[in-house]
This record gives C-alpha cells, sequence and structure tokens, in this order.
C-alpha cells in the first residue's frame, strides 16, 4: 500500500522543515504528496519551487485561491498560478490538478455556476485545457 499523504499550513510553516523531514525520512516508493497548494501558500511557501525541487514525490495537486487569509475561486487571490503552470510544464509532472473550492458555501445555482466558471476560466488561462 502506498500512502499519500495530505498537508495543511502547518507543514510548510517554519520555512517548510516539517514537510522536508517528512520527505527526508519516507521512502519515495511509499509515501508521496496530495499537495495542497493553498495550504502551502497560506504558510508562505514558494510552491513553484516546491514543485521544482519535489515534483517526483507530489501525485496530486489542491488548487486554490486566497486574499487576506480568506480562499476565494481561483484566479482572483495572491496564489501564482503563472508560476505553478510553468513549474509543471518544466518538470513535466503528470498528475491530477484537483479544485478545492471551500469558499462555495451556496445552494443557490446561479452562485455556484459563477465561483465554477471563474474556476474554469483561470485553468484555461494558466493550464491550456
Amino acid at each position: 500500500i502506498r500512502l499519500v499523504y495530505h498537508n495543511h499550513t502547518t507543514e510548510f510553516a517554519a520555512q517548510g522543515l516539517e514537510i522536508e523531514e517528512l520527505l527526508r525520512r519516507t521512502d519515495p516508493e511509499l509515501v508521496s504528496l496530495l499537495l495542497d497548494a493553498g495550504h502551502a501558500h497560506r504558510a508562505k511557501c514558494d510552491v513553484p519551487a516546491f514543485i521544482a525541487r519535489h515534483h517526483q514525490r507530489i501525485d496530486a495537486i489542491h488548487l486554490r485561491d486566497l486574499r487576506d487569509d480568506r480562499w476565494l475561486p481561483l484566479g482572483q487571490g495572491e496564489f501564482d498560478l503563472t508560476g505553478l503552470a510553468a513549474a509543471i510544464r518544466k518538470t513535466a509532472w503528470p498528475g491530477w490538478l484537483i479544485v478545492e473550492q471551500e469558499s462555495l458555501k451556496s445552494a443557490d445555482a446561479a452562485t455556484v455556476e459563477s465561483v465554477l466558471a471563474s474556476d474554469r476560466r483561470a485553468i484555461r488561462k494558466h493550464f491550456g485545457v
């Protein structure tokens, strides 16, 4: 069985020492990451640089955006989607990008579609899909 570890903000606090230590002390054949890029960014991690260093240990990436510690639709916050896309292309990373939309708390179909449309536009703009 292979473990895919999902991080939160605390693993990237203190310049990412905890997540770096987790990767250093575990077998790459047995432990990989589902990198929550939003939480890493929230802890001031340079996510594109982290991906460049550890792309072979990352199976999937949760995409999200934020500003002032508030989750937002993709492309409406401070997250560096352009840098992330460049790191993914440069490393030829083959994993999954998964939009994790925690800012969406409405049952109104029009609101939901508006947020998802914004996410789709950001993905197409930065990742070309």
